[in-house]
Parts: structure tokens; C-alpha cells; sequence
């Protein structure tokens, strides 16, 4: 929970932009106009026996076996989950710690690079638009945001812009997965991440993949969750399972996400 020191009233930058009219499109996105968009992982949920549902405008797996043994993987040894619905912004330019900082309610000032930090994001009256993370990066800023708002935070954020920040949507160029529980710093193939602090991040290599790894998540138990590239993310995902195999990790669909 935030303490009282660390709330503010948010308020638009100056020189604001109007907003993009562009939609983005890549051939990660696998939709039709009433479909659900698919994640990079669609065809590996599906033959791991994912049970896909509708969540937020993607088709994502609810379940694999039963959410109570993916739920029970994730307390005991680790689960994996595809969370590449949630939309990922790119914050770069002079003013873009001004600029979060005038729509956010947290101080990012009080975590520097490489940290990351769990915010709000509101309107001008003060009323929630969305909660979110921010990372903190060398190059500028990401922010993740939840699926279903993905279209209208990218608008605000960028009709309250000043004309010096730039704000890229990386959702579908960059996937995100999350390994999470007890066992997930011994069971992720990568290494250099025992210092790795609680919302802390930095780039590295998982399974000989690029990526960016952060110490994050909200099942309640130690995990990661990792930016890779979309056309490589699925190496990243068998190679996670493959290491877990025969120590009870699990993949683990949206039921015991929540659960």
C-alpha cells in the first residue's frame, strides 16, 4: 500500500499533442474483426491443452489441467504464465519524468534507474484511469498496462505529451511472461539474478535469449517476469518448461493467476 506522503494530484503536461489516429498491426496479432487478438504462445496453449477464453480482447488460457494443481505448482515450485495481453509502452524523451510524474500518483523519483514501481494513473479530477507498473530504464521508460485499457492509456498518455516525449506501443513487437513461486530463481535458466532485488529489473539472457528480467509479479510468492522479443519468446517458454520438467513446475492459465 502507498503511504500518504507519496500521493499527489495529477495534472496534464504543457504543449500537449493530439492523440495517434494510427492502430498498430504486426503478424503477432491474429485477429479478425470480432476475434479476439492471440498472444506469440496461442499454439503451444492450445497443445498443452489450454483451455482458451476471451480475457480483455485476448484469447488466453484459463486452465490447463485444473487451476487448483497450476495454483498448488505456483506455492510449491514455480508456474509459468503468458501475460503478453497486458500493454507495454516505451516513454522516452528529456521531459518523460516530468511527464509520468504528472499523471502518476507514486513518486518515481524515489527509485531511480533500474527499479520498477507500482502506480495509478488518473485524470485531471484525480479519478483512476488504470493501475500500472513503471520501469525504470537506462533509455527511458516502460510502462505496463492492463489489457482492457491498453488503447485508451496509450491515447491519454499521448494527448497530455509534451512534443519532446515519444510514447512507442511495444505490445505486440514485445512479449511478457512470468515465472512465479518458490522455486523460480533455481528453476529459470539464467543466471546473475541472486542480487536481483524485489522490483528490481536489468537485461540479460534466459536460455540464451536476450531479454529483460524483472523481479516482479502479484501471485504473492518470489518469480520474474521477463520482456523477450515476440519472435523469440516461444524458445524462452520451452526452455522454462523443459528445465522445470520432473520438479512439478507447471504452465499456469489466468485461474490460478487469480486465485
Amino acid at each position: 500500500m502507498r503511504g500518504a506522503d507519496t500521493t499527489k494530484r495529477c495534472s496534464p503536461s504543457s504543449t500537449p499533442r493530439p492523440p495517434s489516429s494510427t492502430t498498430t498491426t504486426t503478424s503477432a496479432l491474429n485477429l479478425t474483426a470480432s476475434a479476439p487478438r492471440r498472444t506469440p504462445l496461442f499454439e503451444r496453449h492450445v497443445a498443452l491443452g489450454g483451455r482458451m477464453v476471451d480475457f480483455g480482447g485476448w484469447e488466453l488460457p484459463q486452465q490447463y489441467t485444473s487451476i487448483r494443481d497450476e495454483h498448488l505448482a505456483v506455492r510449491k515450485v514455480a508456474g509459468l504464465f503468458d501475460i503478453s495481453h497486458m500493454g507495454r509502452f516505451k516513454v522516452t524523451g528529456e521531459a518523460g519524468l516530468d511527464f509520468l510524474q504528472s499523471l502518476l500518483t507514486n513518486d518515481l523519483s524515489r527509485i531511480g534507474r533500474g527499479r520498477a514501481q507500482y502506480n495509478l494513473m488518473c485524470n485531471e479530477e484525480g479519478g483512476i484511469l488504470d493501475d500500472l507498473v513503471v520501469y525504470w530504464g537506462d533509455d527511458g521508460f516502460t510502462v505496463v498496462v492492463n489489457a482492457a485499457n491498453r488503447e485508451r492509456d496509450l491515447d491519454w498518455m499521448r494527448s497530455h505529451a509534451p512534443s519532446s516525449v515519444e510514447i512507442e506501443d511495444r505490445t505486440f513487437e514485445l512479449s511478457l511472461i512470468a515465472f512465479q513461486g518458490p522455486r523460480a530463481q533455481e528453476l529459470l535458466p539464467a543466471k546473475g539474478l541472486d542480487d536481483l532485488p524485489y522490483f528490481g529489473f536489468r537485461p540479460g539472457q534466459v536460455a540464451g535469449v536476450s531479454a529483460l528480467v524483472s523481479r516482479t509479479g502479484y501471485t504473492g510468492e518470489d518469480g520474474f517476469e521477463i520482456f523477450v522479443k515476440a519472435d523469440r519468446v516461444g524458445e524462452v517458454w520451452d526452455a522454462i518448461l523443459k528445465n522445470g520438467a520432473g520438479h512439478g513446475v507447471l504452465p499456469a492459465g489466468l485461474g490460478a493467476r487469480d486465485a
